[in-house]
C-alpha cells in the first residue's frame, strides 16, 4: 500500500494532526524539522499554519513549495509517541539543501526491522 495523508489539521505551535489511508492518526511535532533553505521559513508559526494536503501529492504541503513524505511524517509520528524505536540515522546532504536521509527502526509491539527512509530535495531552479 502506498501511504497517504488523508486529513491534516493544526493543533498548537509546530504540532500537526494527521489521519493516513491506513487508518493510523495522531499528532506530529515538527520543530526539529524546520532547518535548511526551504523549511527554515515555516518557523514563522504564520506561515507554518498555512499548509494544506495537496490531493495530487496527497501530502501535507505549504505555500513556499515544502512538503514531508507521509512515510517521513508517520515514522516521525509513531517514534514521538514511544510505539518506534529510531536507530542509527545516516544523513546525506549538501549546502544546497539536498538531502537523504536513511533511518532504521524497530518496531515495538512486534519487534521487527522496518526500514523506513526519507527524502528531501528543494530545488531553486533546475538548468
Amino acid at each position: 500500500m502506498i501511504l497517504h495523508v488523508r486529513e491534516a489539521r493544526y493543533v498548537r505551535h509546530y504540532v500537526l494532526w494527521l489521519r493516513f489511508n491506513d487508518g493510523d492518526e495522531g499528532e506530529i511535532d515538527l520543530e526539529s524539522e524546520l532547518d535548511g533553505e526551504v523549511f527554515a521559513p515555516l518557523k514563522d508559526l504564520s506561515r507554518f499554519r498555512r499548509f494544506r494536503v495537496d490531493p495530487e501529492l496527497q501530502t501535507v504541503v505549504w505555500e513556499n513549495g515544502a512538503d514531508i513524505a507521509p512515510e517521513f511524517l508517520q515514522d516521525k509520528r509513531a517514534r514521538q509517541e514511544g510505539t518506534r524505536q529510531e536507530g542509527t540515522q545516516l544523513f546525506f546532504g549538501d549546502k544546497r539543501g539536498h538531502s537523504l536521509s536513511l533511518v532504521p527502526l524497530l518496531d515495538s509491539d512486534l519487534g521487527d526491522l522496518v526500514i523506513s527512509w526519507s527524502c528531501f530535495v528543494s530545488v531553486d531552479r533546475l538548468r
